[in-house]
């Protein structure tokens, strides 16, 4: 599956604010043609929530994105009306900071994902890809064998940083393998055997993630603090990564949170899990992931078709398997 046509939902001022550095769908080209990807998303305009209903009702879009302001009605109601015509179609919300407790409970209901825009075009590669690996796991890791890394946070803000960077060091270790290809189809073979990225916001959809694809996990990347049995825990990630440790002694874990206390009081020395604190909650310095990745103990690492695949964060990881996969690329 590929997000090939996408309705953006946005008033005037926030199309204005979105194109400051350029147009929308050309900012969109740009990255994919950086990070050397095929078939771009097409982005169709509507200003009003009337105006993206009349749309789709005229033609196939495979994923909406809303801004939280939406001139006749709240976002939540947008999402609602889309999933009465096309239950399966995800909605996308885009804010500009974070949304306040209720309307997140609201938007559980009827919106897929919350993103938090930051300025960096590179969001939105992390928007279209979050979703399509989601869809594409199954295939995927049954038919291909591909790979896949968990990431466990709550935060938007901090998972749009987050996916953003780790997204783009994936896409840039994949071009170190393309670049060495025989021909168009070891090239395309290549990127397609990348590792999935999955992510849950809570305790239980991470304990679901490992269920359905412990066999392929790479590794876990989790904060410290977040919701299990729909209340806040501050020990839900230690407690998390601990259980899946005595399953998988040797799968590469790590822990990490902008949050001192929570970081220097889990007193974790468990050559299995490493922990990180970072030092502010502003994830999206181009130097944040690599800094994560240079205090564990060996790089983060990547290989591909007909080559080994794997990921180390925190130790040695078993070799992977030979690859023939012709799945969705990207």
């Amino acid at each position: 599956h590929r997000i090939g046509d996408i309705l953006l939902v946005a008033t005037p001022y926030d199309s204005f604010i979105l194109e400051e550095d350029g147009t929308f769908s050309d900012r969109i080209y740009r990255e994919y043609m950086e990070l050397q990807l095929t078939s771009p998303p097409r982005l169709t305009r509507a200003s009003s929530g009337e105006e993206a209903l009349h749309r789709l009702n005229e033609r196939h879009f495979d994923m909406v994105i809303t801004m939280a302001r939406v001139a006749d009605m709240t976002p939540e109601q947008l999402a609602s009306r889309v999933k009465e015509v096309r239950p399966d179609l995800p909605v996308v919300l885009l804010t500009y900071g974070a949304l306040p407790p209720r309307r997140q409970s609201e938007s559980k209901s009827s919106i897929d994902h919350v993103f938090v825009w930051k300025g960096d075009s590179s969001l939105l590669l992390a928007m279209v890809k979050i979703i399509e690996d989601a869809d594409n796991v199954d295939f995927d890791t049954k038919h291909g064998r591909v790979r896949v890394i968990v990431v466990v946070e709550d935060s938007p803000s901090d998972y749009s940083s987050y996916l953003t960077q780790l997204y783009t060091v994936i896409m840039k270790q994949t071009q170190a393998l393309v670049a060495d290809s025989l021909n168009y189809a070891d090239r395309l073979q290549r990127i397609r055997a990348r590792p999935k990225i999955l992510l849950a916001r809570n305790f239980e959809e991470a304990e679901k993630l490992y269920a359905q694809y412990g066999a392929y996990l790479l590794g876990i990347v989790s904060d410290i603090q977040y919701p299990k049995d729909g209340v806040s825990n501050p020990t839900a990630g230690l407690m998390l990564l601990s259980k899946f440790q005595e399953e998988r002694p040797d799968l590469p874990m790590l822990l990490q949170s902008a949050d001192t206390r929570l970081v220097g009081s889990t007193g974790h020395e468990s050559p299995g899990i490493h922990s990180k604190r970072h030092p502010s909650r502003d994830l999206h310095s181009p130097d944040a992931l690599q800094m994560m990745v240079d205090s564990t103990s060996k790089p983060l690492f990547l290989r591909a078709a007909q080559v080994e695949v794997g990921i180390d964060l925190a130790g040695d990881v078993p070799a992977g398997q030979t690859l023939g996969y012709t799945g969705a690329a990207g």
